[in-house]
């Protein structure tokens, strides 16, 4: 929001959205937690949904994480992708999304759909929004539903 809003600033995004939320304008309205325990999700097993992370890298003080993500029975990408923290014996908190999408022919050319030429996905995040001892994990996001399909994770080496 800070990067694209018009007007500039977020703030009046989050104040019209949190105003329209509560005449309940916005459909599905919107999510105020981001514990995964509280949020509809199940894995991308090919049928719904499908993808993976296929790989992560450290720049400087930032992750990028890159991968896939398509939403089958929809016969679409995914909306985004959103990367959430597990600390062992707690749910998955959520706290980063994809921040662009990136053309996948290979996709393209494997199905019959052109939408899914734009199923790839990337994220740089900060390595300090992830505690010591976290895992990570990446879920497909289907804006319609709403719904999380937790993507594989191909990623080499593994970060954490």
């Amino acid at each position: 929001i800070q990067k694209i809003a018009y007007p500039p600033g977020a703030e009046r995004v989050i104040r019209d959205a949190a105003a329209l939320d509560a005449l309940k304008l916005i459909r599905p309205g919107l999510t105020r937690t981001n514990s995964l325990g509280a949020l509809p999700h199940q894995s991308a097993d090919g049928g719904a949904a499908s993808g993976s992370c296929e790989t992560i890298s450290v720049e400087g003080d930032f992750y990028h994480a890159a991968g896939w993500a398509l939403l089958n029975s929809k016969r679409r990408q995914a909306d985004c992708v959103v990367i959430a923290y597990a600390l062992p014996g707690t749910d998955p908190l959520l706290f980063s999304i994809s921040d662009s999408i990136v053309m996948r022919w290979q996709l393209a050319r494997a199905f019959p759909r052109h939408d899914y030429l734009w199923s790839g996905w990337s994220a740089t995040f900060p390595k300090s929004a992830v505690p010591p001892g976290a895992t990570l994990s990446f879920w497909a996001f289907d804006a319609d539903a709403p719904g999380l399909y937790q993507l594989a994770d191909d990623s080499f080496p593994k970060t954490r």
